[in-house]
């Protein structure tokens, strides 16, 4: 009697009801010992959490509800959150070993090559090679200061062309710094009238403005919905036109390559290519320009962004722009030309740079980490192949380190005597074994480019007595909105 009910028809729906039902559960059920966190809803974890307009101040709200390191869920994946400088030291540098990986979904876009998304000995070996390289190259020295100095006299250049009228800076601070990584990398530098290069710059501005790698990587169900909610689709295309250019740049130095005349990384990277065994994967063609990618990307957009938003706070900041200029007065004497030599005799242009650093902000959260093996800290477990988020926004941001934190205030770093007493307390180049490789050089960027344009011109709003309204936009960096401005050439 029983088998004329249990027919296909009514097996089907229940089948796919039960296993919904299991589908559902796994989705908010939480590991043993992990850290606290919101428990969420089904399938979509935490995503309620998510309210505000900046993810820092939502991550800060739940630090105060479940402390410093707190997890959370989104889909099937958990991840953790590590705020303030102690859990950040025990965690990102003292426990380094198992804290240094790049997780998975990284992979969609990089396949584990280049740097930035690579784990495990080729992220050693690739790391320790860049680093040999740019210091081959300058990288860190001041003889490449010649070379950062051709740009930025060429962006002064350009500046004037407005004779004072008002303009957005946006492309001409990219192509500037860019062209100081393409130096390096390609051997070579674009015009400012270069439109397949103006392009580019703008496919790396949307680039970054577009990804969120939190929803790329707990929601990776996600992308292969209708629609892009996590901007991977619309990365991918994007990438595929830079890798077309780097593509080329690749071609041409193997065409012309000489071994005893060494030009630039391309060409160190294929010496070394041609000294490895065919065997080793970590030098081939992908990983070269995966490599360059990296390399191009973040050499070109988190520079240039600070200098965008160093340039807004001076705007909305006379007083301290004019205090600027004055110490650049004195601090040169009777040289005309900026320059690293008188780095020390410019402590408060020091401290608008740190400040601006730090207001800034500009990676809130760096880029994820993964964890190679199981971690523990405080009695709670961080399981192998998680993803770990940096909040470096709740060390640069905290009010116990730097009082009153929403406020520009470059004075912070000067100590009673006025003497600059440097970015001990934060970390705007993340920190641990996954530091920015380009920490020297874009300090150097930033010092040169900064304390060039206020010796040059004074920096005015679009309308006098009318400050420009940005307001943030958030996506690989943070980033201020497009606005106008004066640039008047001083006496």
């Amino acid at each position: 009697m029983f088998e004329e009910y249990v027919t296909f028809s009514n097996v089907l729906p229940i089948s796919l009801g039960v296993i919904s039902v299991i589908f559902l559960l796994l989705s908010t059920r939480r590991g043993r010992n992990l850290p606290p966190g919101p428990r969420g809803l089904p399938l979509l974890g935490s995503i309620r959490e998510f309210k505000s307009a900046e993810r820092s101040d939502d991550f800060a709200r739940l630090r105060k509800q479940y402390g410093d390191v707190y997890s959370l869920r989104l889909g099937f994946t958990d991840f953790f959150v590590i705020n303030g400088t102690k859990a950040l030291s025990d965690l990102i540098v003292k426990q380094a070993d198992a804290m240094s990986d790049r997780p998975s979904f990284m992979f969609t876009l990089s396949k584990g090559l280049g740097i930035a998304g690579a784990s495990g000995d080729r992220w050693r070996e690739q790391r320790s090679f860049a680093l040999k390289t740019f210091r081959s190259f300058g990288v860190g020295k001041r003889c490449l200061e010649k070379q950062v100095m051709e740009e930025v006299t060429t962006l002064m250049t350009e500046m004037e062309h407005f004779k004072g009228s008002p303009f957005d800076i946006s492309h001409l601070i990219s192509i500037s710094v860019s062209n100081i990584i393409c130096s390096i990398v390609f051997g070579r530098r674009y015009d400012h009238d270069d439109n397949r290069f103006q392009y580019l710059m703008t496919v790396i501005q949307t680039y970054n403005l577009k990804r969120n790698l939190i929803l790329e990587n707990a929601s990776k169900w996600l992308r292969y919905l209708p629609g892009d909610f996590t901007g991977v689709k619309k990365s991918i295309e994007r990438q595929k036109e830079i890798r077309i250019f780097l593509a080329e740049q690749i071609r041409e130095h193997r065409e012309s390559f000489d071994k005893e005349v060494i030009r630039d990384y391309i060409d160190a990277f294929l010496l070394e290519q041609e000294s490895q065994s065919s065997s080793n994967s970590y030098y081939s063609d992908d990983q070269l320009l995966e490599t360059i990618l990296n390399f191009f990307n973040a050499g070109t957009e988190t520079t240039s962004t600070t200098i965008r938003w160093t340039i807004y706070y001076l705007i909305t900041h006379p007083e301290v722009q004019a205090k600027m200029y004055e110490e650049i007065k004195l601090g040169l004497g009777a040289s005309s030309c900026v320059s690293m030599t008188f780095r020390q005799n410019l402590p408060y242009c020091e401290a608008v740079i740190t400040e601006s650093l730090r207001l800034a902000n500009i990676a809130p959260q760096s880029i994820p980490h993964g964890t190679c093996h199981d971690v523990t800290w405080n009695g709670y477990v961080i399981p192998k192949g998680s993803t770990v988020i940096l909040n470096l926004s709740s060390v640069c941001m905290d009010p116990d380190l730097f009082p009153e934190p929403h406020i520009f205030k470059p004075e912070r770093f000067l100590d009673k005597d006025g003497h600059f007493i440097g970015q001990k307390n934060f970390f705007p180049f993340s920190l641990g074994r996954r530091i920015c490789l380009g920490e020297s050089l874009a300090n150097m960027e930033l010092f040169l480019f900064i304390v060039t344009m206020v010796q040059w011109f004074q920096l005015l709003p679009e309308k006098e007595g009318v400050p420009p309204q940005v307001h943030v936009i958030t996506g690989i960096t943070r980033n201020p909105s497009d606005f106008m401005f004066r640039a008047i050439k001083r006496p």
